[in-house]
């Protein structure tokens, strides 16, 4: 089903939830107090359910979980790491340890978080308790959705659990729910089903349920505003670069090689659609004469980084460092970005804040080798 018809069964009452998937949460960073998500709050007391899978929840917190001790044994590491450069006793690291507000018990944290998510925005925990036995099973042997034919299908078993009872609760309550998912699963399970629609983009989920004044009055503003928006958006990613873009790079070379970014510049920023057919509003609250509203645009960063290689020295079994070299590249691609607007409904809109959503920016750098002079030199391309 189309975005235009999804919104008009929204119209037509035919559609009352929005549920979203693991992936959708994982893609945003599992930011819940900012950008998108952060917007799921607006269905909190209103006529639109917010529901939550109990596998997507049980799901969610294992991720997190799993973060927060990565991010304590990093903490510890380096803690131990200085206490024995430095002298530094216990009692000075777990002073540390407690401004960082390290739970005493591992995963409090991660429930937390969600439970926090979920009475923000007023989500309903469905339990995986009621859904059919006899269709899951059948399901699965059939390979059909959200199944596949192949030796890694039962991997399948928690999106089957979490659709077969999102589905239940919407036959249940004679609704219709709207999915946001990446997985292909999710789709070809919600294109056979008669009670569950998917889109792959949040932004889009939440488009669908805003009001035709919002649209009208967005509009209305994107005509007369084009170039400040597009201004203000630059302004924002130039500012907060580092921040934004995480740069991970891969090289081809014959030694072994460490690098370190130094070097990341906006050449330009651009709207990957002409400004009228790019923008969605994801929120209108009439009451506050706030809109908020996603654009894409697309960026050309540049991006140095300073290698160091090494060899093995095989008399003393280790690596030593053989040279260094800087290298640039280039690299493009889509940014989403969320405008608060306010005074929307007044002559004079303004735009009142620019979120940019931090992206993973994936680097090749082509055959890259050492520089044996000793001096740092100017950057190379590749």
């Amino acid at each position: 089903m189309e975005i235009k018809e999804i919104r008009q069964a929204v119209d037509n009452g035919e559609i009352t939830a929005i549920s979203i998937d693991t992936c959708i949460i994982e893609g945003k960073g599992y930011h819940f107090e900012s950008g998108l998500l952060k917007k799921v709050r607006q269905f909190k007391n209103s006529p639109v359910q917010f529901i939550f899978a109990e596998v997507v929840y049980r799901e969610v917190i294992a991720h997190l979980q799993d973060k927060e001790d990565r991010v304590v044994k990093g903490l510890d590491s380096a803690l131990n790491n200085i206490g024995h450069l430095w002298n530094i006793d216990k009692a000075d690291k777990a002073r540390i340890r407690k401004l960082a507000r390290i739970p005493i018990k591992s995963g409090d944290w991660a429930k937390n978080q969600v439970d926090k998510y979920l009475s923000e925005t007023g989500g309903m925990y469905i339990k995986a308790a009621n859904i059919s036995v006899h269709k899951l099973i059948e399901s699965y042997f059939s390979c059909s959705p959200p199944f596949a034919s192949g030796k890694d299908k039962k991997h399948e078993f928690p999106d089957a659990f979490a659709l077969f009872s999102l589905e239940a609760w919407a036959e249940e309550n004679k609704t219709k729910v709207l999915l946001v998912s990446g997985d292909k699963g999710w789709r070809d399970f919600a294109s056979k089903s008669e009670y569950l629609l998917c889109l792959d983009n949040l932004a889009d989920g939440l488009s669908c349920f805003q009001n035709e004044e919002g649209v009208y009055l967005l509009d209305e503003f994107v005509r007369d505003s084009n170039g400040v928006i597009l201004m203000e958006i630059e302004r924002e990613i130039r500012e907060k670069v580092d921040s934004i873009f995480d740069i991970q790079i891969t090289a081809d070379s014959v030694f072994e090689y460490d690098y370190e970014v130094d070097q990341v510049e906006v050449d330009t920023v651009e709207f990957e659609k002409p400004a009228n057919l790019g923008v969605e509003v994801v929120e209108y609250d009439q009451e506050h004469d706030i809109l908020a509203a996603t654009v894409t645009v697309d960026v050309d960063l540049v991006i140095g980084a300073h290698f160091q290689f090494f060899i093995w020295d095989s008399l003393d079994k280790e690596y030593i460092p053989f040279g260094s070299r800087s290298y640039s590249s280039t690299w493009s691609g889509p940014i989403e970005a969320l405008l608060t607007i306010c005074g929307i409904q007044s002559k004079n809109p303004e735009i009142d804040n620019v979120e940019i959503e931090a992206s993973e920016v994936n680097v090749f750098f082509d055959s890259v080798e050492p520089n044996l002079g000793d001096k740092r030199d100017d950057y190379d391309w590749v």
